[in-house]
């Protein structure tokens, strides 16, 4: 399964069309591999450098125990968790691994589902919908959000999602993208997530306005036409937009400074994916060397996903 970059969400004001949406890609690395074989109970185990907590592990276990008892299966799961798509580093690992999980489980039952139905079983998609868009078929994604009464909030806090209107996918160019992962910098939490929410929302319908001139006119038009020279520069201006600068205030100066080295080094278009750490940039002109070692070890080459994700193996 491959990762995705989440640029930012659009409607955060009040009194909008919509709520949510935005612009985000899937790319090749970093990855996720869930393996699942047939068992009479569930059990997971997550080998991967940055494991999930006590906490995801429990709440992913409730969600397959639900799930199950619900479709009366008779097989359940046992998961073994690899590859280098961490959780709550911004880049879609929760997200990906549920719908993984659950798509897993009904293969092993030999039992079809459809992507809404499979969407919706996750709890998942309420906030952006880019994450399950490119976990079927990578891509580039435009999402226009959804109609709601509600103000925004956090995806983990919606208790029925409404998956989001996706407008658009497109093929992305093969650009030499780079990613960086701080992992000595925290992940926000669910609780500091849902303060940030409640804190700068609604932020000011100009800006709404302001940051969709940049995703459709400025990045959207150049993934179409492969021009990464606009591509790199709508990415910056989305940067210093209000709920992103938000975003980056959060993390504080450390984050900024490693943004900073990245871009002494020749990274261009460098943003924050989602609600951070992770830092993805045009990586054409890096030079790594220039990197400090730390920053250096933290960061690698990929390229844009045009693929989703890829099932290998047997019905139960």
């Amino acid at each position: 399964m491959p990762s995705r970059v989440a640029v930012s969400l659009v409607g955060l004001s009040e009194g909008g069309y919509r709520i949510n949406g935005g612009v985000g890609w899937a790319l090749e690395k970093p990855s996720l591999v869930l393996r699942a074989d047939a068992s009479a109970d569930f059990s997971i185990v997550d080998r991967r450098l940055m494991p999930l907590g006590e906490t995801e592990l429990t709440s992913l276990m409730r969600l397959l125990t639900r799930v199950r008892e619900w479709a009366s299966f008779e097989i359940a799961a046992k998961f073994e968790i690899g590859g280098d798509l961490c959780p709550h580093r911004g880049q879609g690992g929760g997200t990906a691994l549920r719908l993984a999980a659950l798509e897993s489980l009904y293969y092993l039952n030999n039992v079809d589902i459809t992507r809404s139905e499979l969407v919706k079983a996750s709890m998942r998609g309420g906030t952006s919908g880019i994450g399950v868009r490119t976990y079927f078929d990578g891509g580039f994604v435009f999402d226009v959000g959804h109609k709601s009464g509600e103000r925004p909030k956090p995806s983990h806090t919606w208790d029925t999602p409404r998956q989001p209107l996706n407008l658009l996918r497109l093929e992305m160019p093969s650009w030499k993208m780079g990613v960086c992962v701080p992992s000595w910098l925290p992940s926000i939490s669910h609780a500091e997530e849902k303060a940030l929410f409640s804190t700068v929302l609604p932020i000011p319908h100009s800006d709404v306005k302001e940051v969709l001139y940049h995703m459709v006119y400025g990045t959207l038009a150049a993934v179409a036409e492969n021009d990464l020279e606009t591509f790199t520069e709508s990415i910056e201006a989305i940067q210093r937009t209000v709920w992103k600068t938000a975003e980056w205030s959060w993390h504080g100066e450390q984050l900024k400074e490693v943004a900073a080295e990245l871009r002494t080094a020749g990274a261009r278009g460098v943003g924050m994916s989602s609600m951070g750490p992770s830092l993805y940039f045009d990586a054409t002109h890096l030079e790594p060397t220039k990197l400090p070692p730390k920053i250096f070890e933290a960061t690698f080459i990929t390229r844009p996903a045009n693929l989703g994700r890829s099932l290998k193996g047997g019905r139960g």
